[in-house]
């Protein structure tokens, strides 16, 4: 296969070259609407002795043009084709096909868009063929005197043609909604359905929501001092799966807090509350942004049930579809701080029709309940967008099962101004969860209180009380919670704060108390020279878990400063300490952190990067991270990166690389990359590649 590989390049070569010479009369001409990209590269590579050689071809042309002054016609053609070939085994290729087409109406009132794609996917191993068709037709309006209105309709199938296919499933959504505002009033309406049949599972699926918002804000008073935000959503959401016989089914779980954390040590660290994945919208990525593409692993999420309750199936939804090769590892506590592995090899499905993974393990009985990503995602950028936690029950319908959940929030806040140095707010919200099929009902109410007092330029103190109350069908779980903060700010130079906040949280299982949480920081800021950003925290707090029989306390100091050293060099450095004690088992755990980072300029054109990372646990982890850039002439630029790991274990990892590129035009350029790999002590191979390639556009 190889010996065309020159051959191949010196034809690639010649194309190049013949765009680029007629460039003025392909745009003046016959390539006016036309633009496509050529992106072409070989690697040679050698693994524990065993040599291995790609080709990777990627085309792309893209073809649009204007048919009426509110009608434009788009169609696109993308190849790609991956060859590989490695001496002591069998070839391996792929090859993908992928036309496209959409029209867009735009007129003035509305937009009307329809769009065809096919991607043909087929390779030297015949049942992994897969052919993937997607249709879909859009409308919405844009006058905003009127409501504005969105339909959507989508249709996907997605299968394989040969005997041995074991991929065959169909999907379709459609989309309604609608937006009203007015004056200080805005009104929204949305509905879903979307349906999946798998023809090879024999499973169907169908789900439908509603969701309703108004919101309104006024400002009263003469001299409006009183602001007013009032909101009220109501959403209702079912789904039924049809199935082969089973005797049980999966229900939702209530969840009382979604939690989150991006942490290596899953095995200890408290998760924070993240809303966003609990909100009911499967489509829109979380904020913060929790990303799974690529090799970002060690994402923690997870959920507090409030009580200890049976959990036998997660459902972590992606806003686009993900790979299978992720794996999960699910964790329980029982105090959100101490985590064990349950199971470190759970059964996982990325159900492609939902934009979820199905994460089904033995059922347990916790409180607390994550889920942490490991392996690496052939998906550049995926995001996190719901979270859901089913348990087995019986089920009552042999072939059907269905869960539904409905929900009414109504909130009210409101601030007040004083004066010009005191300001008082206050919250309220009450949520109604009815008992549908997730056998029982949910009341919740939240109220807060909280003032501000500037007592001078220098000094600020803010009081606030917090108080939440959620009542069950199932009385001796009804949960209570108090939270009292009081922060204390002293400012007494512009260039230098203190801070000192202190706060006190119970909550209440029925009348049994659960938890008891206190905890005090003193926090120091400042910047005592232009360009020199210092700060500096100590805290105490003690998590006293009563149910659980479990107390801990927790010691945390931090100190960071980051500025300009010189004028050429800027560098970041952090110190982090933090102790645990248990008191019931006497364990203590000490966790230190050092970071540095750095960026310095030797010249105009040379730039060097570096950071490192230690963390000192029960095991000590480093990692290093250099890059140095030289941008040798406008057209070509050279860089080299080093990544180096190790830790306790003796599992020292080494990456090294360099680069260069050489730009041919505005947009070809031509491309080198050499690279070596040293995973022999953490378990793996030695790897060595070279890349040469370029990439071209029109």
């Amino acid at each position: 296969m190889y010996s065309r590989f020159p051959r191949f390049v010196r034809a690639a070569s010649v194309t190049l070259l013949l765009l680029l010479m007629l460039s003025p009369l392909s745009h003046a001409y016959l390539f006016r609407d036309l633009s496509g990209t050529i992106d072409i590269s070989g690697v040679q590579s050698e693994t524990d002795d065993v040599t291995t050689e790609t080709l990777r071809q990627q085309y792309t042309a893209s073809w649009s043009r204007r048919m009426m002054p509110n009608l434009t016609v788009r169609g696109s053609l993308r190849y790609f084709k991956f060859d590989l070939d490695q001496a002591q085994s069998s070839s391996v290729w792929q090859e993908e096909w992928q036309p496209s087409g959409d029209l867009a109406w735009n007129h003035p009132l509305f937009m009307l868009s329809a769009n065809a794609q096919r991607r043909l996917s087929t390779s030297n191993n015949a049942a992994a063929d897969l052919t993937s068709d997607n249709w879909s037709v859009a409308f919405h309006t844009k006058s905003f005197k009127h409501p504005k209105v969105t339909l959507r309709y989508d249709w996907d199938h997605i299968y394989s043609d040969n005997e041995a296919g074991d991929r065959d499933t169909r999907d379709r959504m459609f989309v309604a909604g609608v937006d009203y505002n007015v004056k200080s009033h805005a009104l929204t309406y949305n509905f879903s359905t979307r349906n999946n049949d798998n023809v090879i599972s024999n499973l169907e699926s169908s789900q439908s929501q509603h969701l309703l918002r108004w919101n309104n804000m006024a400002f009263l008073g003469a001299e409006k001092r009183l602001r007013v935000n009032t909101n009220y959503s109501f959403s209702y959401r079912s789904q039924t799966d049809k199935r082969p016989l089973t005797g049980s089914a999966l229900q939702l779980v209530p969840i009382l807090a979604a939690l989150y954390a991006h942490d290596a040590n899953a095995d200890f660290g408290n998760l924070d509350s993240v809303t966003a994945l609990t909100d009911g919208n499967t489509s829109a990525a979380t904020q913060p942004n929790i990303d799974i593409g690529n090799a970002l692993t060690d994402q923690n999420i997870g959920a507090d049930l409030g009580f200890a309750r049976s959990v036998g199936a997660v459902y972590v939804y992606t806003d686009r579809a993900s790979s299978d090769l992720v794996g999960w590892r699910v964790y329980i506590s029982g105090d959100n701080l101490n985590w064990e592995l349950y199971t470190a090899a759970p059964t996982v499905e990325f159900n492609a029709g939902f934009n979820r993974y199905e994460i089904n393990f033995a059922q347990v009985e916790t409180r607390y309940i994550k889920v942490v990503n490991t392996g690496f995602n052939d998906i550049q950028t995926v995001f996190v967008t719901e979270l859901q936690l089913l348990q087995e029950i019986e089920s009552t319908n042999e072939t059907e099962s269905t869960r539904s959940q409905a929900s009414h929030l109504a909130d009210i806040s409101a601030s007040y101004r004083h004066s010009e140095k005191v300001t008082s707010s206050a919250d309220f919200s009450y949520q109604h969860e009815p008992s549908l099929s997730t056998g029982s009902s949910r009341d919740n109410f939240y109220y807060s209180l909280s003032t501000r007092w500037d007592q001078s330029r220098i000094v600020t103190h803010v009081l606030k009380w917090q108080q939440g109350f959620q009542q069950f069908d199932i009385d001796e779980h009804d949960l209570r919670n108090n939270s009292a903060l009081y922060n204390l700010l002293v400012a007494p130079l512009d260039r230098l704060e203190f801070s000192m906040s202190a706060n006190l949280r119970t909550s209440y299982i029925g009348d049994l108390k659960d938890q008891d949480n206190k905890g005090v920081l003193l926090v120091a800021s400042g910047t005592p020279l232009i360009g020199l950003n210092m700060s500096s925290e100590i805290g105490y707090s003690r998590s006293d878990q009563i149910l659980a029989n479990s107390t801990s306390d927790i010691w945390r100091f931090r100190f960071s400063m980051d500025g300009a050293v010189t004028r050429t060099l800027d560098a970041i450095f952090s110190f982090s300490h933090q102790f645990t004690k248990t008191q019931q088992t006497g364990r203590e755990r000490t966790r230190n952190q050092y970071s540095a980072s750095f960026n310095y300029r030797f010249t105009r054109t040379i730039f060097l990067r570096g950071a490192v990372d230690i963390v000192d646990d029960e095991n000590t982890y480093i990692s290093q991270n250099y890059t140095v850039s030289w941008n040798m002439t406008p057209r070509l630029s050279v860089s080299s990166q080093a990544n180096l790991t190790s830790d306790d274990g003796d599992e020292n990892t080494q990456r090294y690389s360099v680069n260069a590129n050489y730009k041919l035009g505005a947009r070809s350029s031509l491309y080198i990359t050499y690279s070596s790999s040293d995973f022999t002590e953490a378990g793996g191979n030695k790897t060595t590649s070279a890349q040469a390639g370029f990439r071209t556009g029109f």
